[in-house]
């Protein structure tokens, strides 16, 4: 048992020679219409057909591998039957164009996926079957994968280079990728340079408040450069302040007066109740001077 010779008929004026014939016309018929995987776990299973040379090699039992596990194998025949071994290096293996398959000098066939090795570098180019199925189930390609249409992967796909697509789509819908160098998960630290959200491209800082257009902002200090312009009319006021009295103004920008009802005569701000921080010579507090009379102060608040 293991991997024998088939031996070609003498001629065929006896029986023994009929029945030679038919066993290789039926041995070398069931390898090509269903071909089974040459190498598996450790073995050349059962029922393999290997053309080794001009000869015709049948696996009639699981034939053992001997050596340490690699990826290449390789097998010597030696009269009726052959043998199976690793090794480690494809060195002076070729392809033989007269027999379809890849030998040493010494006639020793090699059996290994093409792909595989095409990667590794241990082989130029490949002569025989592309895509080599393993033996559970992947496909290893060498090189380039074009796929006209769709590619649906659903379980583990490795890509040794790069991976060209229009979109993926990894249940989101079809997406389009673009150079990321972080990762952007909901608790990860994220920096960009700038962000563009349809208004330019922008440097953001710390925010801790809403800043939409109707929201109430408060800001620490605020420095204008330009002009302050506000949408809306000012508030028009008045108050009646009493002889040598103060009168604290509510928080707000003010244009104001005594006397006159056109609020244009001094210029001042509040920001909190009581006493504040002044703007020019203007206190935060409106103060009635006057020993015995009581004054009306006029104001436009912002």
């Amino acid at each position: 048992m293991g991997l024998n010779r088939i031996d070609y008929p003498a001629n065929l004026t006896t029986q023994a020679d009929f029945s030679q014939h038919s066993e290789l016309i039926e041995t070398r018929f069931l390898d090509q219409v269903t071909p089974p995987l040459q190498v598996v776990a450790g073995v050349i299973p059962q029922g393999v057909v290997l053309q080794i040379g001009g000869a015709v090699y049948r696996s009639d039992s699981d034939t053992t591998i001997t050596g340490t596990p690699s990826d290449y194998v390789r097998v010597t025949p030696d009269g009726a039957t052959a043998t199976a071994a690793y090794v480690s290096t494809l060195a002076g293996v070729s392809w033989a164009k007269q027999y379809a398959g890849y030998y040493d000098g010494s006639g020793n066939l090699y059996l290994f996926d093409e792909g595989k090795a095409l990667a590794a570098g241990d082989i130029a180019s490949v002569f025989g079957r592309y895509l080599a199925q393993q033996e559970n189930g992947d496909v290893r390609v060498g090189r380039d994968l074009s796929v006209g249409n769709d590619l649906t992967v659903t379980d583990g796909a490795t890509v040794g280079g790069t991976l060209n697509a229009a979109n993926v789509d990894t249940g989101n819908g079809a997406t389009e990728i673009f150079d990321m160098n972080q990762d952007l998960r909901t608790d990860d630290n994220v920096a960009f340079a700038t962000v563009n959200t349809g208004q330019g491209a922008n440097e953001l800082y710390d925010m801790n408040q809403n800043v939409k257009s109707d929201s109430n902002v408060t800001f620490n200090n605020l420095t204008i450069n330009g002009e302050m312009l506000p949408e809306s009319s000012p508030y028009l006021g008045s108050v009646s302040v009493g002889s040598e009295s103060y009168h604290t103004p509510s928080r707000g920008l003010y244009n104001s007066s005594w006397f006159y009802d056109n609020r244009g005569l001094g210029f001042g701000y509040v920001y909190n109740s009581g006493d504040g921080p002044y703007s020019g010579n203007s206190s935060t507090r409106v103060h009635n001077a006057y020993e015995d009379d009581s004054k009306t102060w006029y104001y436009a608040r912002f």
